[in-house]
């Protein structure tokens, strides 16, 4: 039996799977349901699951195989807040505000288990040496789950790892990310009424627009590369009282850990700095943070051979006629996608709905820098690791959006899915197969990782 064979066999089952996380839309922590799901698919098909790893209760390991190498897996299943939405061309919300999977994450998940189940498979029948672990990896929405992951020694063992996610391009990721810290300041003062007697009051709003006045100006004095970006978190108060609570949202980005943790430091004296100034106590709610991620160029050229040569996915009418009503009513986003194709890898996509090709390696894109961040960065600084991109949209869907959630649970995402299965699944074997290939990618971790070594984001102690 081949890869291709075993997930075209189970087929229906690993869509059935994709389809119940898409319905259940657990966001960050909450994904109870969807890691029992994929648990119990994992124990009834002989993987030893260890649940509730680490002490994070909707994180698990799942193991099959004896001996080495070992190569890792991550499925992630958290939906994002208020992105509920039917299968539909227009946004159509199955629950008004309730999350919905904006990242298409069902997909990435279930994906994941389709690689895991398929080298199973092989390795039961060949009886060859080798174990495949899959690692259950909750919260990537707030790009916490890993680095929790990471410190309670979860990966510790393991050969590589392999990612993938649902994406406009068939692609391997060879671009870095950004480091990020997330964190929040919340302010308590003193409510009075703004007419009669404001000098009684403490206005905790006051102070959240003080902290953001410095750090605007803050702004001025980092590297160019580095953001730093908020969100106020005021509740509704009248203009006639003075608000006694009110908070706000941070992150900071920034090319490496370092420097993040550079910039932190300096933001946090403003939220001490404003608390004194309007006469309010200030409380700093640290949220998590994650590693900038690190390609392995070894590895990133097994991966992108076995994506060049699995089978492309074939698009029915009824797709073909989904992704241009999606296009229609997401137009403005079309243009943006297709010129991102010509900056990273010099392909005219005009005329191009979506992407029907493998994108080849391209220098430029190695020398980009995605602005974003992921928290697979922080297991990329122990373990080599590749990160796969398989079309499972069409060029006008933003990301995080109610388009990409309707793809989430239409044919056109579930045949993505199931490619990049298969490619995770080949690739999988092929390392098994090939250890002085894994050889050469710890080579090139340590070169990259001597003079860098890893630094969590995350603050000493509990979070």
């Amino acid at each position: 039996m081949t890869i291709a064979e075993s997930i075209e066999k189970r087929a229906r089952q690993l869509c059935d799977v994709a389809e119940r996380i898409w319905e259940y839309a657990e966001i960050a922590f909450e994904e109870k349901k969807s890691a029992q799901l994929l648990c119990d698919v994992l124990e009834r098909e002989g993987f030893h699951v260890a649940r509730e790893a680490g002490g994070i209760k909707t994180a698990f390991v799942a193991e099959y195989g004896s001996g080495g190498p070992v190569i890792g897996l991550c499925a992630e299943y958290d939906a994002l807040e208020g992105l509920s939405q039917m299968v539909d061309v227009r946004k159509h919300p199955r629950v008004e505000g309730a999350p919905g999977h904006g990242c298409a994450h069902n997909l990435l998940g279930a994906g994941s288990l389709a690689a895991a189940l398929a080298v199973k498979d092989v390795l039961a029948l060949a009886g060859q040496p080798g174990t495949i672990r899959l690692f259950g990896t909750p919260a990537e929405e707030v790009l916490l789950g890993k680095p929790l992951m990471v410190r309670a020694g979860l990966f510790e063992g393991t050969d590589v790892m392999i990612g993938w996610h649902p994406d406009h391009f068939n692609a391997v990721m060879e671009s870095r990310t950004t480091a990020m810290c997330s964190v929040k300041f919340h302010y308590h003062g003193v409510a009075a009424h703004a007419a009669i007697d404001p000098y009684n009051g403490r206005s905790a709003l006051d102070a959240v627009e003080l902290l953001n006045i410095s750090a605007n100006y803050l702004r001025e004095h980092i590297r160019p590369s580095s953001t730093i970006h908020y969100s106020p978190q005021i509740k509704d108060f009248p203009p006639n009282v003075v608000p006694d609570t009110a908070s706000v949202w941070y992150f900071v980005r920034a090319t490496d850990t370092r420097t993040a943790k550079e910039i932190y430091n300096r933001l946090v004296p403003c939220p001490k700095a404003a608390a004194e100034m309007t006469d309010t106590t200030c409380e700093v709610e640290f949220l998590g943070g994650c590693s900038d991620y690190l390609p392995n160029r070894v590895l990133e050229q097994v991966l992108w051979e076995e994506l060049d040569k699995s089978r492309p996915v074939v698009y029915s009418e009824e797709d073909k006629a989904f992704i241009a009503g999606i296009t229609e009513n997401m137009a403005d986003f079309l243009a943006p996608t297709q010129k991102r194709l010509m900056d990273l890898y010099d392909i005219d996509a005009s005329g191009k709905l979506i992407c029907d090709f493998v994108a080849p390696l391209s220098e430029k894109r190695r020398a980009s820098l995605v602005q974003g961040s992921m928290d697979i960065g922080d297991v990329s600084y122990l373990i080599p690791t590749a990160y796969l991109s398989v079309t499972c949209c069409g060029f006008a869907v933003p990301g995080h959006s109610w388009s990409l959630a309707a793809y989430a649970n239409h044919e056109v995402g579930k045949k993505g899915m199931l490619r990049g299965g298969e490619v995770m699944g080949t690739t999988a074997l092929r390392l098994m197969r090939e250890p002085e290939t894994i050889e050469r990618a710890k080579e090139e971790l340590q070169r990259m990782t001597k003079d860098a070594p890893y630094v969590s984001m995350l603050p000493d102690g509990s979070l």
